[in-house]
């Protein structure tokens, strides 16, 4: 079935995973629609002027809500570290409106295990194995979130001493390098169980290998720079 708001394909008993229609009202969802266009043409600025208003049409739907911290967070990813409480605002009001949604859960994994919340996340998972049934499936992201984050301790293991640049680097690519875990994950998952996952879907996979592949470049970059250090 095609979204009558959006033309995006979604089932006939579900809302549309794009734009939340009928689920959120149509004026939001169009709103929802608009600013998910330009987020993958990278004008975020509009995108959450855009989400504003959505919010406006719809102040109880966590959709907008999880979409305006989703724009938020990758402002904070592009520099703009301002911004995070924005973000942290926006995930939790989601999470208000809608505590038992999975896909609220998935979508602030990544942004508060950056925040160093890990250890807070997997006590909140372990509690409510009995409550959530997606609670194993945030268990074992979290997991891999760590890995991820370890990464930049190995090579120092690995490397021995090192430079400041070069430290720095590793922990930008263990940043990216979790993002695209956490993305790859979600997109696996999706196309496995056929879910209705409400993120941006489409620019999922992209971002999962974007992280990964830029975490590689800056990890060769890091190799490279404490090379020249033990060099000189």
């Amino acid at each position: 079935m095609t979204c009558p708001v959006c033309g995006g394909e979604k089932a006939d008993e579900m809302p549309c995973p794009q734009c939340g229609h009928p689920q959120v009202p149509e004026p939001a969802a169009k709103a929802l629609a608009e600013a998910r266009s330009l987020v993958a043409v990278g004008a975020l600025d509009h995108s959450i002027r855009l989400i504003h208003s959505a919010i406006k049409a719809a102040p109880d739907s966590p959709l907008p809500h999880l979409r305006l911290a989703q724009a938020y967070e990758r402002k904070v990813q592009g520099g703009e570290t301002a911004l995070a409480a924005a973000a942290d605002r926006e995930f939790r009001e989601a999470l208000r409106l809608a505590p038992a949604d999975r896909d609220v859960h998935l979508a602030r994994l990544g942004f508060w295990v950056r925040a160093g919340r890990l250890a807070a996340l997997r006590a909140e998972y372990r509690r409510r194995r009995e409550e959530l049934p997606f609670a194993e499936e945030c268990l074992k992201i979290l997991d891999g979130l760590e890995r991820s984050a370890a990464i930049p301790d190995a090579m120092d293991v690995a490397t021995g001493a090192a430079s400041l640049r070069a430290r720095y680097i590793f922990w930008v690519a263990g940043g990216l390098a979790a993002i695209g875990v956490v993305e790859l994950g979600v997109v696996i998952h999706a196309a496995i169980n056929d879910d209705n996952y409400v993120m941006m879907a489409d620019m999922d996979f992209f971002f999962a290998v974007a992280g990964m592949t830029a975490a590689s470049i800056l990890v060769l970059e890091g190799f490279r720079t404490r090379k020249g250090g033990k060099s000189a």
